[in-house]
């Protein structure tokens, strides 16, 4: 119905309604979740520790940092995007974030082995790999990855993971064939008192004593000890001391006890070969070992 003037006397269409009621919903929806976002960042900041959040403020975008609070798992997700930062760095072959991102990283998940296992390769493999052109800050990655292990070893030393995946670093990190002059850098370096890798030392002890630490301890794996035999008898061919291969004999043993199937068996058989015909060339006959026992 209408006045003379023309003027409608009904209300406003039902769709306008509803908008005006969704457009107030979502603005109630949104003070809510930003009232809740900031709640909960402030909690976040107490949980991780100040030290925490600011090496994650360091290494992340303010975008990234309230992404990751306003979809309410701050800790995990903030985990998950520094590690995919970190392997998109790593493909576009940029050093230059790294370190911070791996230590905004460590504040977060530096209570877990996993993360000394995990980091600890990637500096000293994957990054130095990518730095050929830059000596100096290659030398300064690997010191990083073999630094951030042995600590690793330090605060969790019944963890047989970090003991093998120091066999793995210290054994193809500075293999005498792949990488001669990363193994006389290393031999080269003087050990400092407030550093962890035992500079100046044959990385192929460092292999034994990790591997023998690892086999000390229940759940260590059996390749693993073949790991360990390897390095045995690469040590014997540098230094000609056949009581290395006596431990090794011993470990074969230990390898066929500890680990039976058939699959360790066929590995088995041809090490013990390799080991009889290296004591053969040595002048020492097999079985010796035994005849002295």
């Amino acid at each position: 119905m209408r006045r003379e003037t023309g003027v409608s006397l009904q209300g406003p269409p039902a769709r306008t309604k509803h908008k005006r009621f969704g457009t107030a919903l979502l603005g109630v929806v949104f003070l809510a979740t930003t009232f809740w976002s900031h709640r909960n960042l402030q909690r976040s900041r107490a949980a991780a520790g100040a030290d925490a959040h600011a090496a994650v403020e360091r290494a992340l975008s303010p975008a990234e940092v309230l992404a990751a609070t306003a979809l309410g798992g701050f800790r995990p997700i903030l985990i998950n995007i520094l590690w995919i930062r970190i392997g998109q760095s790593l493909r576009e072959h940029r050093t230059d974030q790294l370190a911070a991102l791996y230590g905004a990283l460590k504040s977060l998940q530096g209570d877990s082995p996993r993360f000394y296992y995990l980091v600890s390769e990637q500096m000293a493999l994957d990054v130095a790999r990518r730095l050929r052109h830059r000596p100096e800050e290659r030398w300064e990655w690997i010191h990083r990855g073999l630094a951030t292990l042995e600590e690793g070893r330090l605060r969790f030393p019944e963890d047989p993971r970090l003991h093998y995946q120091a066999v793995y670093l210290y054994y193809w990190r500075f293999h005498e064939v792949a990488s001669p002059e990363d193994r006389k850098w290393f031999m080269s370096q003087a050990r400092r008192a407030d550093d962890p890798v035992p500079f100046g030392r044959d990385p192929l002890e460092l292999v034994v004593d990790a591997g023998e630490r690892a086999l000390a301890l229940p759940g260590h794996s059996f390749h693993g000890d073949r790991a360990l035999w390897v390095a045995y008898v690469k040590l014997f061919a540098l230094r000609a001391d056949t009581a290395l291969l006596d431990r090794a004999e011993r470990l074969l043993d230990h390898m066929e006890a500890a680990h039976r199937g058939p699959e360790q068996v066929e590995v088995v058989r041809p090490l013990r070969e390799d080991l009889n015909r290296t004591r053969e060339a040595a002048g020492r006959p097999e079985g010796a070992e035994a005849e002295k026992k």
